[in-house]
């Protein structure tokens, strides 16, 4: 059964070529991005947007998804785009990983991660640490697994990400489930856990009270095991997905087998095989199709224990014979599904049970059949020593032959000796693929949202476009270096952009801070808006507050910058609002931009605007006179507008 769990979750979570979970609601998101690409010929752009693809097709198919990640990474060498170059490697890593190259996906990490440690990202190295923590784990490794993951989870915390600390959390658990060491497992599992409820990331504490349900059901902690189950389960089927709520309904059904409740697993293995062929899952749907087979095996036998006695010989009764009948159909379309979807695994444990349903049934001769088939396959899967076996085969039937009792004890004696070896090391592999899969999904999402703003970004994956939108209130931010070119002369070019970088790095934050958007930057002007993607109508206020933050940012840098004799910058910032119209175009570049005259005002009010000062128009003026102290400064003109107002916004009014 343990070995059972194991092929469960890796057909799951794990995303096979079929992919059926990945099609589904990777693909709008794919094909999106296919329609962009030939359009999309700046090389940093290209590459960025081709490492997307390639982590993407992880989940359709690894093939195409190294084909993208190859032409990624020949832009990025050419153009020399580091992080780009490392995350082209990550993604050919992902996709070997897929394909099950192990050494090939290793080599990719490192290579991935020596890059990364050229650019002292100590996030990415501790991602880089994980995939290959993770790719050891696969192999069965656990010791070297544990310490990659553990080297990662250090720099995680290092660089505070909390997210990536829970993911490395959850790998750590399922590490320590498979050498039985519950304590761990449960302080990980539960760090996880607590990460996860202060986020209210849903997702997460999906997938943690899944952890949960594993360590107590390893545990025996049977009861505990379930409550975990049931609100995974809850929480899967609240966010819609079915595939999670395939899995932990699947995981039900192994949990009460386990506490020998036949009836109950029946019912819930049953309600997985109705997903499986809603979502077209060959894969699960055979190893459901096995284990219901297996409930009423045991149902079976026992009903037939409790109706014969001393004659081994009675023949069986109607229900007997009913759900003995069910079963060996059930294991049959097992056999042949997982034959079709190439699963020895599973195969080699329906032909375990087929064996044993005969020989109760008293056929022993296909009894001895099914038995030779179970050892065949078994051997190609867990041991090296296969040819060996297979030489020795003709032996075992003659022992059969010989004597039928006694051969099926032994069965069934080798069957629980196999089970018990690969239950802990399966198990925690296969759970931890799941963490990795989503890992690998939010990661590409998060490329995606650096180019998008987030709910245009979720309309492109759900629908495969976003459509142009009409705002009426939104207020319009430029800034601009005053005497930019100048200064620049007095500057290398790797302190120049490294400068610029750091001061955009600090607008980005203020304005997240404030809900103000940022849509590009021209040279050495920055350019945002708020009251968009989401309307509000605080906008104007917002982006006040977050233009005056900025000056005083810029006046500590410009002391800083004096106190060290550097050079420094002074901006000058302009704001106007008024409506606009919002959304991704052009031919040549894939950019989310506004258009109208409020935004060509706001760049007019800038170019008049005062150094060091917010400048704002009379049409913001009037949206924010009532929260700031401003001051008249007259007329400027504007293109096609004649005169408009200009006010000096000093600062807030006392509430």
């Amino acid at each position: 059964m343990i070995n059972k769990i194991k092929t469960l979750f890796f057909l799951l979570w794990f995303g096979l070529p079929a992919g059926i979970m990945a099609q589904k609601q990777g693909s709008p998101l794919v094909d999106s991005l296919l329609k962009i690409l030939p359009e999309t010929t700046a090389d940093k752009d290209r590459a960025a947007l081709l490492n997307i693809l390639s982590h993407n097709y992880y989940f359709i198919k690894c093939s195409e998804g190294l084909k993208y990640g190859s032409q990624a990474l020949d832009i990025a060498k050419k153009s020399d785009l580091k992080e780009e170059l490392a995350d082209a490697y990550d993604g050919i890593g992902v996709n070997f990983m897929g394909k099950g190259d192990y050494d090939t996906a290793i080599n990719c990490y490192n290579t991935s991660q020596n890059i990364y440690e050229q650019l002292n990202d100590k996030r990415m190295i501790a991602r880089e640490l994980g995939n290959e923590g993770f790719v050891y784990n696969a192999q069965g490794d656990y010791s070297k697994a544990l310490k990659y993951f553990l080297d990662a989870l250090k720099l995680a915390e290092d660089a505070a990400d909390k997210n990536e600390i829970a993911l490395l959390s959850g790998y750590i658990s399922r590490v320590y489930v498979s050498e039985s060491d519950f304590a761990k497992a449960m302080g990980y599992a539960m760090k996880a856990l607590h990460i996860h409820q202060a986020a209210a990331d849903q997702l997460g504490l999906g997938l943690d009270y899944g952890t949960l349900g594993i360590v107590y059901m390893e545990m025996g902690k049977y009861d505990s095991a379930s409550f975990y189950d049931f609100k995974s389960m809850d929480i899967h089927q609240k966010l819609g997905n079915n595939e999670q709520v395939k899995n932990v309904l699947s995981a039900l059904g192994l949990l009460y087998a386990k506490e020998v409740n036949y009836e109950k697993s029946l019912d819930y293995e049953s309600q997985a095989l109705g997903m499986d062929d809603e979502l077209d899952d060959k894969d699960a749907k055979a190893i459901n199709l096995e284990q219901i087979g297996e409930d009423n095996l045991r149902i079976a036998e026992d009903l037939s224990s409790k109706t014969k006695t001393m004659d081994f010989m009675m023949p069986m009764g109607q229900g007997e014979n009913d759900k003995m009948g069910k079963a060996i159909d059930y294991l049959n379309q097992s056999v042949a599904l997982s034959k079709q979807v190439g699963d020895l695994n599973n195969l080699q444990l329906a032909y375990s049970d087929l064996a044993e349903a005969q020989s109760t049934n008293g056929n022993y001769k296909d009894a001895r059949e099914y038995y030779i088939q179970y050892e065949l396959y078994r051997d190609s899967v867990y041991s090296e020593k296969s040819k060996m076996r297979i030489a020795n085969l003709e032996m075992q039937r003659n022992l059969i032959l010989k004597d039928q009792q006694i051969q099926t004890a032994n069965m069934q004696a080798a069957k629980r000796r196999n089970l018990v070896i690969y239950m802990l090391g399966g198990f925690a592999f296969l759970l931890l693929v799941l963490l990795f899969v989503i890992r690998e999904r939010r990661r590409s999402e998060n490329l995606l949202l650096n180019i998008l703003p987030a709910q245009t970004a979720r309309e492109l994956k759900l629908k495969g476009k976003a459509a142009a939108n009409s705002y009426t209130l939104v207020t319009v931010m430029f800034t601009d270096f005053k005497n930019f070119t100048k200064l620049a002369e007095n500057m290398t070019p790797q302190e120049l952009v490294e400068e610029i970088h750091y001061c955009y790095s600090e607008f980005d934050k203020i304005l997240s801070k404030h809900n103000v958007e940022k849509i590009k930057t021209i040279g050495d002007g920055y350019m945002a808006a708020g009251g968009l993607p989401v309307e509000n109508k605080t906008n104007p206020t917002d982006t006040v507050m977050a233009a005056l933050e900025i000056q005083r940012f810029m006046e500590a840098e410009k002391e800083r910058r004096i106190r060290e004799k550097k050079v420094f910058f002074e901006l000058r910032i302009g704001i106007n609002t008024g409506p606009v119209v919002a959304g991704i175009v052009g031919i040549k570049k894939f950019a989310y931009d506004i258009w109208g005259d409020t935004v060509n005002i706001a760049s007019r009010i800038e170019s008049a605007g005062e150094v060091g000062n917010v400048t704002i128009s009379g049409a913001t003026y009037e949206c924010v006179k009532d929260n700031f102290n401003c001051t008249y400064m007259g007329k400027t003109e504007a293109k096609n507008k004649g005169m408009i107002d200009v006010y000096i916004v000093e600062k807030p009014k006392m509430s």
